[in-house]
């Protein structure tokens, strides 16, 4: 594994190199998604947002569009998913197909008692927007005895950066988390 100051060499690499990206980002932001339109422009706490939004026809169609996603393909209310071994010939022996229907169960309604949902609706937002999304995923509390729940973060945009290898596939995955200390101590 590389050492801590390779890996923010690597993150600053690909961060500069995402630099053409984050004034389209913003340029979009300002018209389309006034709320998340703090890429490149920092703004104080408090200050008007729509200022270059002259018609909310942008943001309506991509709320529609990110609604229309969820629904169609991380719905709440149906199961969405189902598990299979890589082995096709297991997959046909009724106890393990009872097992892996038993176990997308458990998962289903570990994501349901989760944050997915609303999170899953922020990637679905940027993706609509900016072409792209980034989300974490981590055990509620990593210090318990037993399993204690799922923990998602949409990531915003222009916090993450992504590389793939040479047969296209994402093989590196960096974002930036600002935390004040107290957060970082607990």
């Amino acid at each position: 594994m590389p050492d801590v100051q390779t890996m923010l060499r690597r993150y600053d690499a690909l961060f500069e190199q995402q630099s053409v990206w984050r004034s389209v980002w913003q340029e979009i932001a300002n018209y389309q998604f006034p709320r998340k339109s703090d890429i490149t422009t920092r703004r104080s706490v408090g200050s008007k947002q729509m200022t270059k939004v002259f018609d909310s026809t942008p943001i309506h169609a991509n709320e529609l569009l990110a609604a229309s996603m969820q629904g169609a393909l991380t719905s709440a209310v149906i199961k969405w998913f189902s598990l299979k071994t890589r082995v096709n010939e297991l997959n046909d022996d009724p106890e393990i197909a009872t097992w892996l229907n038993s176990s997308a169960g458990r998962v289903y309604l570990a994501l349901q008692q989760s944050n997915f949902n609303g999170e899953m609706q922020e990637v679905y937002l940027d993706l609509g927007a900016f072409g792209t999304g980034g989300m974490t995923l981590e055990e509620q509390d990593p210090t318990a005895a037993a399993f204690s729940g799922f923990l998602f973060r949409s990531l915003p945009i222009g916090s993450y950066v992504i590389a793939e290898n040479a047969a296209g596939l994402v093989d590196t995955a960096m974002f930036r988390l600002i935390m004040s200390v107290r957060a970082a101590y607990d």
